[in-house]
């Protein structure tokens, strides 16, 4: 807002005399980098009027600056139902809730009432996930000079309009199927599967050592089905157990079916 002047007309009345005085607006600073828009007036009595009281012919008002601020939600490979909740608070009050259900996997959705934030003050931004995928979760603000809101978005006195985006990937992990053959018939033979996740990449084993792993990519809480099928030999030959275990710390992940341990 530029600087500018404004004049409006006073009548003062006393004891049947009428006086007259212009109100002047001195100054209206710019708020294009300021945190209080201030206003100053002062009223002169003209040339001849008694003022009765010049003590009270001035006048300052001071406003704070507020900028609006947007919350939205982008969800990356989402699974179906998730819900998402977004705060932004000011202090311990809660001034503005985003609601996100992932009806897609790649939904975005967006706060349609910006709140309106003060320059120089820092915000609290939450999220809170429920549901049953597993995410890494990316907060971002564009139209803020802070680079990290994560620790509290603190609104710069050059801010306009701010847009705060969390972002959620679903975590995706490495299945891989192996073959362990236990008093094997030489030259027996499977084939090895993965259905449910993506880049799927089949495999084989010989009895009684030679293994190719299948492999494909899943997602937090997907799945996946796991498979060996006979080629050469006979299943009936065998007992058959299924264990799968993370390969970060080797403890057991559950699984089901025939089969399985």
């Amino acid at each position: 807002m530029a600087a500018q002047a404004a004049y409006a007309f006073v009548r003062n009345t006393r004891a049947g005399a009428i006086a007259a005085a212009w109100l002047v607006v001195l100054a209206l600073v710019s708020t294009a980098s300021a945190q209080v828009a201030q206003n100053s007036a002062t009223v002169t009595a003209p040339s001849g009027i008694n003022d009765l009281n010049a003590a009270n012919n001035a006048a300052t008002d001071s406003d704070p600056i507020t900028i609006p601020l947007t919350l939205r939600k982008q969800w990356s490979s989402a699974f179906p139902g998730d819900d998402s909740v977004i705060t932004v608070s000011r202090g311990a009050t809660v001034i503005d809730t985003l609601n996100s259900d992932a009806g897609t996997a790649n939904e975005l959705d967006t706060d349609p009432t910006p709140v309106q934030v003060v320059r120089g003050e820092t915000l609290t931004l939450n999220e809170s996930v429920t549901g049953s995928g597993a995410y890494n979760q990316v907060l971002t603000c564009t139209g803020a000079a802070d680079a990290n809101p994560a620790d509290g978005l603190t609104v710069g006195n050059a801010d306009t309009a701010i847009v705060c985006t969390y972002t959620n990937t679903r975590r995706s992990a490495t299945v891989t199927l192996t073959k362990a053959w236990t008093n094997a018939i030489s030259g027996n033979a499977v084939s090895l599967t993965i259905g449910g996740g993506s880049a799927a990449v089949a495999g084989a084993s010989t009895a009684p050592s030679t293994t190719t792993n299948a492999t494909a990519t899943a997602l937090a809480g997907d799945t996946v089905t796991l498979t060996e099928s006979f080629n050469a030999g006979n299943s009936a030959n065998y007992n058959t157990a299924l264990a799968c275990r993370r390969t970060s710390d080797s403890s057991p992940v559950a699984v089901t079916g025939t089969g399985a341990s």
